[in-house]
């Protein structure tokens, strides 16, 4: 715990240009909060005061943040695409590789994590009305790796996964029957080059769910090791919050 709270006042002094600079242009997109604990809130302002959003909780990548994430990758799409039906969830602490050096740093890692992301759904829960029947999990390689995990440990927290470029390797006795009766959807995205241990580990986490009869989105991308593109990345949430068609062609191609 005392690496991981280092690396949050790492995280948080250089991830607050996700507030960013240019505030005269602020109102023209989502709103962003920082929490105390240093994760930020991204969501578009309801004009009702009944409106709850489904939490959408990104998780870290090995080397960077889910705020990292956002930054580079989806922040402009968000921007351009305004979505009030959903609320981002950026966590601040980075991956890093001594998270599952061993299969003993990954369980902690991992346990670790389960409570951090119910402290901060709380937090954020403080300053956003959440619907917290439909909280979805998102992470890209190790962020997918730990959604996959923390959904397996804890399926009665999480409405769904998207998953990206991860080889899904934790198994839970009884969790997949568990979430299929709670009618819980899966996205997983897969370069066409990415590495053979993280496809056959995304294939065997979508067999095991198929067999118990969770509904899956599976997608191959263009290109090696890298999160879903941006417009794919929307298509997945809409798919996990039950907003697409159950089933799509094994194996669609998503061009960048």
């Amino acid at each position: 715990m005392k690496r991981r709270n280092l690396m949050r006042l790492v995280v948080v002094s250089l991830g607050l240009g996700l507030l960013w600079s240019g505030a005269a242009v602020q109102a023209a997109k989502p709103k962003v909060i920082e929490l105390p604990s240093g994760a930020h809130v991204v969501y578009v302002p309801s004009d009702s005061p009944d409106h709850r959003y489904a939490p959408i909780v990104l998780l870290p990548y090995t080397g960077g943040s889910a705020q990292d994430l956002y930054r580079w990758k989806y922040r402009s799409f968000f921007n351009q695409n305004k979505r009030s039906d959903i609320v981002l969830i950026l966590p601040p602490v980075a991956g890093d590789a001594s998270d599952y050096e061993t299969g003993e740093d990954w369980a902690e890692t991992v346990e670790e994590w389960e409570e951090e992301l119910a402290e901060t759904l709380d937090e954020a829960a403080m300053a956003v009305k959440l619907d917290r029947e439909r909280v979805i999990l998102a992470g890209h390689s190790m962020g997918g790796d730990m959604a996959w995990a923390l959904m397996q440990r804890k399926p009665d927290r999480y409405a769904g996964a998207v998953i990206m470029g991860s080889r899904c390797n934790w198994r839970q006795y009884g969790s997949p029957e568990k979430l299929a009766k709670r009618s819980v959807r899966v996205a997983f995205s897969v370069g066409e080059k990415e590495r053979e241990v993280r496809r056959k580990g995304a294939l065997s986490a979508r067999g095991v769910l198929e067999k118990v009869g969770v509904h899956v989105r599976w997608d191959d991308m263009p290109g090696g090791h890298l999160p879903a593109p941006t417009k794919l990345f929307s298509e997945q949430l809409d798919f996990v919050l039950n907003k697409l068609p159950d089933v799509l062609p094994a194996e669609t191609i998503i061009a960048p």
